[in-house]
C-alpha cells in the first residue's frame, strides 16, 4: 500500500485507475468542487423533502455520475470484494468530506 496513492485508495496494493484519480480531482478541485458540492446539496435537500431521509452515498453518486452508475469508472478486475468495497466507500466518503470542508474554509 504505497503512501503515494490517494487516501481513498491506500488500503489497496495496486494503483488506482486513472479515471478514478481524474474524477476525484474534478469532484474536489479548486475550480470545480463548489459546483459538485452544490449539486450534491440540492439532491440531498430534494431527497429529504420527498422522503424525510437523506439519500445513501450510492444514490447520491449515481445521481451525480449517472453515465457510470455512480462510479468514476470500472474497477480493476484483480480487486477482491473487500478491496472493491473499500475503494468505492473511500472514494465517495472522501469526496463528501472535501465538499463539507469547503463550507468550513469559507467561515
Amino acid at each position: 500500500m504505497p503512501e503515494s496513492y490517494p487516501i481513498w485508495w491506500q488500503e489497496i496494493d495496486s494503483p488506482p485507475p486513472a479515471e478514478w484519480v481524474f474524477m476525484f480531482e474534478d469532484l474536489t478541485g479548486d475550480d470545480t468542487a463548489e459546483q459538485w458540492a452544490l449539486a450534491a446539496a440540492i439532491f440531498i435537500a430534494q431527497t429529504r423533502r420527498r422522503t424525510t431521509a437523506g439519500p445513501t452515498f450510492a444514490e447520491l453518486f449515481t445521481h451525480l455520475l449517472p453515465d457510470t452508475d455512480g462510479l468514476p469508472g470500472p474497477l480493476p478486475r484483480n480487486l477482491d470484494f473487500m478491496q472493491r468495497r473499500r475503494a468505492v466507500a473511500g472514494f465517495r466518503g472522501h469526496a463528501a468530506i472535501e465538499w463539507c470542508s469547503l463550507r468550513c474554509r469559507r467561515v
